[in-house]
Formats: structure tokens, C-alpha cells, sequence
């Protein structure tokens, strides 16, 4: 899916316009279908909170004036870039503003009051074919300057999510409507006329309070059905006049747009406003016949309504879509998806299942209601389905993929020289968490043959069981030496070499399924992998001197987590980030670090938990570590270099200060 290139307009025009400016209308694609509405109604007389729109070729200044415009457009153009949309909305949300721009945005909000909304509108939005709602991003009562710019980016970059693009108006900007806000005692939704029946009566949706409330589905407000034609009813908060002043305005926005419409109005001091207004999109209804959908063909996936499942799908989007295009384009294995979509009916639901089932071709299968994941067998789908379908009485909406008993897994990357460094353990990726466990690592040419390796011995792993469909910890007699055969490390180079030479600097999580090795997932290295890979003892470069601080409880931050590890990843989570700011993280820190000058942390091993260090020490050194575990991979993004060096802790007790220098440590 190609972006869009704007079209018209000059670089003479105004950028900043009033809505009761007749350009408004006439510069829509500029301009957008909210702004464009809203003049509309202005320009027929109706109250609407006072405004101006800032046009989407406005973004493209700013990003000029950065100097961005060619990384800019590299992202919107590539369909080969990792995380692109989260990418641009970061690249937008920080772009710096000119004082020439800084101080015409501020004085808008002065001249609208110095409380304002800031919304977007698209020329995609709020059309006749598509309402795009929620796909893009307003604010309300934003008072603080510092605020009201950052909501002017933030608008600017929803443009650029994977549910934009889904729609297919990836490139085409959004312009942004700057409003006064106006603090609404009641305010809602209006059908024209009901779409479902004769359209013989409007409908009203509203609550006390304001609008967001109802909009966001937050609340459901009070529901009404007002006849178009006869006596007004009497509805709770609201005055005959009102309703019918609401109802007049529905009939006449009609001929204005050319058919049923919905509009967002609010009531103030006794005065209705129309804040918005768009033509009435036909909805998706339930399906007649199921529909069982690849999770990677996107225009049949945007055509279904996903309810449940939607997030989690533009979540997907975002991070593996263009990854399984990639793979699948270079032949190597990926995971079955299909969602599965079907109306009410044990004949349907039950039909829709066989066809999903003869999509896998694992004995097992993952199946995801919105809620969470289940593990189950082949047979027990049928039986998923119909509970999740209340006995076939409902429609069914779920996801089913593939799932892997893993017999082993793990990392691969490459590096300067064009080796391709492989981590691996038994059992599934959960071993990798293990108290204790050390990968068996290789260095293979993009052939498969092994240039250098440390076979480790495994004293523990996580293994999957068929009974609780889950992976358990298991606990050999004897330990045992664990490595892979030349044949695995050919097929774990080649699936390695071929995506980063596409992708760029990566990281590849890998299982191999007893016969064949499967691509998992993989995630992006901002750096570099270490430039002495070598099996060396260096997990993240640069220098570092500071005091000794020794870690013995390699647990100390466990405790913050609740247990729930998965929180702690390579990109960090909100939850995350919340936790490492908290009260009680930033005294358990204090604690451990006890006001030393540019801490380095001496630690056991690159436990996850102690991501929460990576911004309060200047190095951490380890007594044995992985290269592509996950805290090496986060001390690498935020350069805080860490080395490894056996018995660490009882070598440097006594020690005040050391310094880290290309995989050396000294003290001083």
C-alpha cells in the first residue's frame, strides 16, 4: 500500500485559517471533513464554538524546518522499516516548533480564550464512505501552552497509526482544528433518522456532563427515539424546544450533506452547539455466511468487524505484519493465523471450525477470545467455540494460530564481520528466565559452519506437557550438554542473514519444532550488536568509572513485578515505567546504591528486573551473561556498557573503583 501524495494548494497560502474563512470549504483535502463540516455550519448560521484550522501541509514545515524531510519520507515510503508507524508518530510527537510557529499557535489560543479543544480532520475522516472513528486523536480543555502544542503534534501524528493505514489513507495527513472549549452541563449524539428501520425517527444518544462521556463509550447516557414528524416527547434533562431545535437541525443538516447524518451537539446556559457533523456510514451488520480470514491479507481483515479482537490486531499490525509479508516472501516458515468470524448457529460455527482446523498444521493450537489466550488440542476447538458462543446461540469472533511445542529456541544476530551469532537453550523461551541458565552460543558463517562455540551444560528447563498444555519446569538426574546439529545452525543462518539484509540490525527469536527451525518473532537493535562478539565477555560497549557497587540478591526487584516479567521488555511498557518511578522503586534503589558517585553494578547475571538500574548506574558488570538477553539488548539501546568477568563480586568486594573500557575492567 503505497502513501498518498498531497494535492494543490501553494506555498502562499495561509496554513492557519478561520473556520468562517470560505477557503476552509474550499481547500478540504487540505483543510479535512471536520473542519469542512464545521464551516459549513457556520456559514449556515448554526452555533459552533469558535475556531481555526491548521492545515495537514503544515506538518510538512515543521518537519523541514527540522531537517527531516528525508527520513521522513523514507518512513513513509518503506514498507521494510521495523515499527515504522511507531516510528513517524514518535518522530512527529518531537518535532521542535520555530518561535514564528510557537507563537502563532499560542496566540490562537489566546484569541479562543486560553481554554481550548484541539481535534483533528482528516480528509479520510468523517466521510461518506468511512467515519474513521476513533482512529484519530482530540483533546479537550487543554488551558497550558506547553500542552497545547504537544496535543498539536500528537493530532498531527495519529495520522500515522496501522489502523489509518488499514484504511487506506496512510500519507494523507490530517489538518488540525483548534476550537474554544465550551463547558457543556449536557451534550451527546444525533441520528438524523434511524437506519435500521423506516427513518421515521431520530435518535439521541446524551448524558449529563458533555459529550466525551457518550462518544468514548464510556457511559451509555440516556437513549431516545424522537418521531420526525407530531408532539415533541418529554425527555429527561432536556426542553421540548430543545429536542425539537435538535430535530429541526437533523433534517436540515440533511439537505445540506445529501442524506441521514449524525451529529455531536451540547447544551450550555440554555444555547444547543453543534461541534460536529458527518454524513451517516453504512455499518457493518452481522455476516450471513462465516468468514475465516488470513491475518496477514489486510484489506480482508479491515472489512470485518473485529469487535473484541480489534486492538489486539492493530497492536499485530503495528510490529508483525510487514515482518510475515517479509518472511513469507522469503519462503521461510511462519506461523498459521486465521481469524475466525461466524453468525449464531451450530451448523455455521461448526462448519467455520473445520475450515480453520484444516488451515493448521500443528498438532496444537492457540486460540484468543480478546480476553486472552487458550492452548488447546485439535479436538477441543469445537468445544472453545461453542462456549465462547454461548452454545452456538451467538455470533463467534475468534483468532486461532498455530502453536509450537518447542523442543528448543532461541536468539540470532549479526554481527560486524557477518557471523551470525546464535543463543540457544531447551525447551521454550521461558527457560531463558531460568535462575541459573546460560545459553550454549555459536558463531556460524551465513553457511551454518561454526567458527567458534560454548556448549553449556543445562541443569533446568522449561518444557512443554501435554496434560496442562503449558510449559513445565523440568529437573534432569544428571545434567546434560545442550547444542544444535549443523543442519539447525544452516537454517538458523540463513533465515538470520536473509531478514537482515532486508531489516537491517535485528534480533531473531527462533524455536525449532523437532523437525524444522520456525521463525518466532524479532525485534530491532538501534546499536549495532557488540562489535567484539567473538563469544567475548563484552554485552554492551563504551566506557564507564565509578564506584563498586555489589549486588548480591540478584531477586532485590523481583517484587516489583507481581511475577508478571513480561512487563520488562526491549521497547518499555507504560506498566514499566510506572513501576521504575514509583515511590517504593526509587527507595529500593537509593537503598542499593547509597548515593555513590557513577555507580557500575556487580551483579550474578543480566537478570530482567534489573532493568530498572539502566538509568541510575553508569556500567554493570556480570559474573556470566547472554548477548541477546533482553537486559543486554536494553543496556545496548541506552549505551550503558556491562561486561562479563567470573567471580565478579568476590574479586571487586573489596574495591571502590573501576573502570569499564572495551570489554576491560580496571580498577583506579
Amino acid at each position: 500500500m503505497q502513501a498518498k501524495k498531497y494535492k494543490g494548494g501553494t506555498p502562499m497560502e495561509p496554513m492557519l485559517q478561520s473556520l468562517l474563512d470560505p477557503a476552509v470549504m474550499e481547500l478540504r483535502d487540505r483543510t479535512g471533513n471536520k473542519a469542512y463540516f464545521l464551516s459549513v455550519m457556520l456559514q449556515g448560521g448554526y452555533r459552533v464554538p469558535e475556531g481555526y484550522v491548521l492545515r495537514n501541509d503544515f506538518l510538512d514545515q515543521l518537519i523541514a524546518k527540522a531537517g527531516l524531510t528525508e527520513e521522513f519520507q523514507l518512513l513513509l515510503r518503506s514498507e521494510q522499516v521495523l515499527n515504522r508507524f511507531a516510528k513517524l508518530q514518535k518522530m512527529i510527537a518531537s518535532l521542535p516548533y520555530a518561535d514564528e510557529d510557537r507563537m502563532m499557535l499560542l496566540e490562537v489560543k489566546r484569541k479562543l480564550g486560553g481554554n481550548i479543544v484541539i481535534r483533528s480532520s482528516a480528509p479520510g475522516e468523517d466521510g461518506a464512505n468511512s467515519s474513521m472513528a476513533g482512529l484519530y486523536t482530540s483533546y479537550t480543555n487543554i488551558t497550558d501552552d506547553n500542552e497545547c502544542l504537544q496535543c498539536v503534534l500528537n493530532c498531527f501524528a495519529s495520522a500515522y497509526t496501522q489502523g489509518v493505514y488499514t484504511q487506506n489513507h496512510f500519507g494523507e495527513g490530517t489538518a488540525i482544528v483548534m476550537q474554544t472549549f465550551v463547558d457543556f452541563e449536557i451534550g451527546g449524539v444525533a441520528f438524523s433518522q434511524d437506519i435500521y428501520s423506516d427513518g421515521n425517527e431520530m435518535l439521541l444518544n446524551y448524558k449529563v456532563g458533555g459529550i466525551e462521556g457518550v462518544v468514548s463509550g464510556q457511559h451509555s447516557g440516556f437513549s431516545a427515539r424522537v418521531p420526525r414528524t407530531g408532539d415533541m416527547p418529554i425527555l429527561a434533562h432536556l426542553e421540548r424546544e430543545q429536542v425539537a431545535m435538535l430535530l429541526n437541525w437533523g433534517q436540515e443538516f440533511e439537505q445540506l450533506v445529501g442524506g441521514a447524518v449524525d451529529f455531536e451537539w451540547g447544551l450550555c446556559e440554555g444555547n444547543l452547539y453543534c461541534v460536529q457533523l458527518r454524513p451517516v456510514t453504512s455499518l457493518r451488520g452481522s455476516l450471513d455466511v462465516p468468514a475465516i480470514v488470513d491475518i496477514d491479507d489486510v484489506k480482508a481483515c479491515s472489512r470485518l468487524n473485529l469487535g473484541v479482537l480489534k486492538e489486539k490486531h492493530m497492536r499485530w499490525f503495528d510490529k508483525k505484519h510487514h515482518v510475515r509479508k517479509m518472511c513469507k516472501a522469503l519462503g521461510i516458515r511462519v506461523t498459521n493465523v486465521r481469524y475466525v468470524i461466524s453468525p449464531a448457529g451450530e451448523p455455521a460455527i461448526v462448519g467455520a471450525i473445520n475450515d480453520v482446523l484444516s488451515a493448521m498444521e500443528t498438532p496444537y493450537i492457540e486460540a484468543y477470545d480478546g480476553d486472552r489466550f487458550t492452548i488447546l488440542c485439535r479436538e477441543q476447538l469445537l468445544q472453545y467455540a461453542k462456549d465462547k458462543s454461548q452454545g452456538f446461540q451467538e455470533e463467534l469472533k475468534i483468532l486461532v494460530q498455530e502453536f509450537t511445542s518447542t523442543v528448543y529456541c532461541g536468539y540470532a544476530s549479526i554481527d560486524k564481520d557477518g557471523l551470525v551469532y546464535v543463543e540457544t537453550l531447551p525447551g521454550g523461551f521461558r527457560t531463558f528466565w531460568l535462575d541459573g541458565a546460560t545459553p550454549t552460543t555459536y558463531l556460524v558463517t551465513v553457511d551454518g559452519e561454526a567458527v567458534k562455540e560454548k556448549i553449556q551444560t543445562v541443569t533446568g528447563y522449561f518444557d512443554f506437557c501435554s496434560e496442562s498444555k503449558d510449559f513445565e519446569p523440568i529437573h534432569p538426574e544428571k545434567p546434560f550438554m545442550h547444542g544444535l546439529e549443523e543442519k539447525q545452525l544452516k537454517e538458523i543462518a540463513d533465515m538470520t542473514g536473509n531478514l537482515s539484509r532486508k531489516l537491517g540490525e535485528v534480533r531473531i527469536e527462533w524455536v525449532f519444532d523437532g523437525n524444522h527451525i520456525r521463525f518466532f518473532d524479532l525485534s530491532e537493535e538501534t546499536r549495532p550488536l557488540v562489535e567484539t562478539l567473538g563469544l567475548g565477555n563484552m554485552l554492551s560497549t563504551g566506557f564507564a568509572a565509578g564506584q563498586v557497587c555489589i549486588l548480591d540478591d540478584i531477586d532485590t526487584f523481583d517484587v516489583l513485578f507481581n511475577d508478571i516479567i513480561s512487563e520488562i521488555d526491549v521497547v518499555p511498557k507504560a506498566s514499566f515505567n510506572k513501576t521504575v518511578h514509583s515511590d517504593r522503586c526509587q527507595a529500593m534503589i537509593e537503598e542499593l546504591l547509597q548515593g555513590k558517585e557513577s555507580p557500575i553494578v556487580v551483579a550474578e547475571y543480566p537478570k530482567r528486573t534489573l532493568a530498572v538500574l539502566a538509568d541510575y548506574v553508569s556500567g554493570f558488570i556480570f559474573e556470566r551473561g547472554a548477548l541477546l538477553c533482553h537486559l543486554a539488548i536494553i543496556l545496548r539501546e541506552k549505551q550503558v556498557p556491562a561486561v562479563v568477568v567470573e567471580d565478579a563480586r568476590e574479586t571487586l568486594r573489596t574495591i571502590k573503583n573501576v573502570r569499564i573500557a572495551e570489554g576491560d575492567v580496571a580498577v583506579f
